[in-house]
């Protein structure tokens, strides 16, 4: 491999916190009819210095809420121009480039390449669920046909159709551009795949479940991922200078109240329940926290129960809450 094909990234640089955003839309993106670009790039160049002046270590955009499936190609291209331009290098972009086919995957990410994006958050077709066997061959093809670009997984079991096992995170390890995951539970399964990975892949936890698996495993779990982050940055970064910093009673503290954000989030408390309505909760909690102005949904995943939609403009109202007492010194580092 020459010097120019070498991986942008390494699993060892994957650490701290991995704000995710939204594509920001305008109000035009909520109608079906319409056939422009229906993104605001001035809002997408906002949330990316926003995100980047307040503490983030990475950020990972264009999965679910992020709306992958949902932009037309022409909206993708100018929304994700806008995020990789702006962040001129500063800290690590992964852009999202999950399509139906590994051909239509593999043009977008050569085109985030060209463009200086650090690597892609992928996750896999989900038309079909795909076997173990072309999982491991989708990721290996794509690999190899950009191999400038890291890959972080997105590993989220209600989209695609099943949780990825052990066993073929084993596979997916032995893979140079592979170096993170974003990982949804510390629950068994992890337990399994941190082992069979080795730390070969830095399995990124959500931000509410870090000192947990920071604890268990204070040389491998050194980084969170957190869409909360574009509700506002200031519970992320104080999370992580918690945890990372050994302050531990206070870690707890926080953590605590991290999950209290989130009980009115989770319909039922249900992630499957959850997942069906993805897209509108994260970006009406976006929309009702003030942070990021994410916009509206695009069809046809706009709609909700409205009783789901109080709950995540309850939990927009907790995480500010939770910013304004850290602010007041409740967690002090």
């Amino acid at each position: 491999m020459s010097e120019t094909e070498k991986c942008r990234f390494t699993v060892e640089e994957m650490t701290g916190v991995w704000g995710i955003i939204p594509t920001t839309s305008t109000p035009e993106a909520a109608d079906p009819l319409y056939d422009g670009i229906a993104v605001d790039t001035d809002e997408a160049r906002r949330a990316v210095n926003l995100l980047i002046d307040d503490g983030a270590d990475g950020i990972l955009t264009n999965g679910t809420f992020g709306e992958e499936a949902t932009l037309t190609y022409e909206e993708w291209k100018t929304y994700v121009t806008a995020v990789i331009e702006t962040a001129k290098g500063r800290i690590p972009i992964f852009i999202g480039t999950t399509m139906q086919s590994t051909r239509e995957t593999i043009e977008r990410m050569k085109f985030v390449r060209d463009l200086g994006a650090t690597g892609t958050m992928l996750g896999r077709p989900m038309w079909c669920q795909l076997s173990a066997e072309a999982m491991l061959e989708y990721y290996t093809d794509c690999a190899n046909a950009v191999p400038e670009l890291a890959i972080v997984i997105y590993d989220n079991p209600e989209a695609f159709k099943g949780r990825i096992t052990a066993e073929t995170y084993a596979k997916l390890a032995k893979i140079p551009q592979v170096v993170g995951a974003k990982y949804m539970g510390v629950d068994d399964l992890y337990h399994e795949c941190i082992a069979a990975v080795d730390g070969g892949i830095r399995l990124l936890t959500l931000e509410r479940d870090w000192k947990e698996a920071f604890d268990i495993y204070p040389e491998t779990a050194l980084a969170a991922w957190a869409g909360s982050a574009s509700c506002g940055m200031l519970p992320c970064t104080t999370i992580r200078d918690l945890v990372m910093g050994g302050h531990d009673e206070q870690a707890k503290a926080l953590t605590k109240r991290i999950f209290w954000s989130y009980e009115t989030f989770f319909p039922n408390g249900s992630f499957k329940e959850f997942s069906k309505y993805n897209i509108p909760l994260e970006k009406e909690r976006f929309n009702a926290a003030g942070y990021i102005k994410a916009g509206p949904t695009r069809p046809p995943f706009g709609l909700m129960p409205d009783s789901y939609l109080q709950g995540t403009i309850e939990a927009a109202r907790r995480w500010n809450q939770l910013g304004d007492e850290i602010r007041n010194g409740d967690f002090d580092v």
